[in-house]
């Protein structure tokens, strides 16, 4: 059985990327015997544009590998995928996802599915409906919403699944703008159904960035009885603040309050602030920095220790 596999919850990083463990509840013994301490791995969802533009992969000695094999040579074991409803290009959308999670889950690994619902990136500032849906009325967005997600989940059959990227203020908007609360509701309670519907096996996790506001999101969730397995947290420190203290109490708070696994979903440290290509970078400057970490590897490294320490 795959549930519980994560009741002791992990740690995935957004742009550096190792998993370690966060919640304070325990996986029921006897349950799940195979299943590792850690799980390892990251959001990879990139990779496939990457190598489709002659982009390749290197380990320390310069040998070169797939993404597949180079992240399974170093014990990584889990993978995250972005899915775009129709982007542009392609990248990122449900066939190149498909064959994405084909390959990794045939190389062992297991499948985080990471539905934006939007053609584009979706985030607190951003809930874009998707182009195709954007003229629907109430009743035809909730039919897309579940034909879309049975559809991509069914074929996709992840590990786990996240019906919305940091979805702090709703999803497809304005329909479900938080503000506009029962649609909010009516959506997510259409999408988490049709996740269990599609692949009952998978893990349903709700994704939010920061922990400021996180009690009152949760709380509208467990009072309006939304189904999901656990909750999961972006915390960057240049964004979310740089007390680690406070993210782990914040933690502690939501795994109190649902009763459900909390997990740092995504999270990033430089090793450092120089540029190493032509792409603009987050962040910059020392004062971005946690004042305990230095832009270095090892500072990267002390950063993402002293985090696992207080999940």
């Amino acid at each position: 059985m795959f549930k519980n596999r994560f009741s002791r919850s992990f740690l995935a990083l957004g742009f550096l990327f190792a998993l370690g463990s966060c919640s304070k509840s325990e996986a029921p013994k006897g349950e799940g015997p195979a299943d590792p301490p850690f799980i390892v791995g990251a959001d990879l969802s990139f990779s496939p544009q990457m190598e489709a533009s002659a982009y390749s992969f290197k380990d320390s000695t310069g040998a070169a590998f797939s993404s597949v094999d180079l992240f399974k040579s170093h014990g990584w074991n889990a993978v995250r995928l972005r899915l775009w409803v129709n982007p542009s290009g392609g990248y990122s959308g449900f066939q190149e996802v498909l064959e994405a999670s084909k390959r990794y889950r045939e190389a062992g690994y297991l499948i985080w599915l990471d539905i934006h619902y939007s053609d584009v990136w979706a985030d607190p500032a951003h809930q874009t409906k998707p182009e195709s849906w954007k003229d629907l009325d109430y009743g035809l967005l909730l039919d897309s919403v579940r034909a879309y997600t049975e559809r991509v989940v069914g074929a996709i059959q992840p590990d786990m699944v996240q019906p919305g990227n940091e979805i702090n203020g709703g999803l497809l908007w304005p329909t479900g703008h938080l503000s506009s609360v029962n649609g909010f509701l009516e959506l997510m309670r259409t999408a988490v159904q049709a996740c269990r519907k599609a692949a009952p096996e998978a893990e349903i996790w709700i994704h939010y960035a920061g922990y400021e506001g996180a009690v009152d999101f949760y709380s509208l969730l467990e009072y309006h009885r939304i189904d999901y397995d656990g909750v999961a947290i972006s915390y960057y420190p240049w964004w979310h603040g740089d007390n680690l203290q406070w993210l782990g109490s914040a933690l502690d708070g939501l795994n109190a309050l649902t009763d459900k696994p909390t997990l740092i979903a995504e999270t990033a440290y430089p090793h450092t602030l120089q540029w190493g290509d032509w792409t603009q970078n987050v962040f910059g400057n020392a004062s971005d920095l946690h004042p305990d970490f230095p832009a270095s590897p090892q500072g990267q490294q002390a950063f993402l220790n002293a985090l696992d320490s207080v999940c």
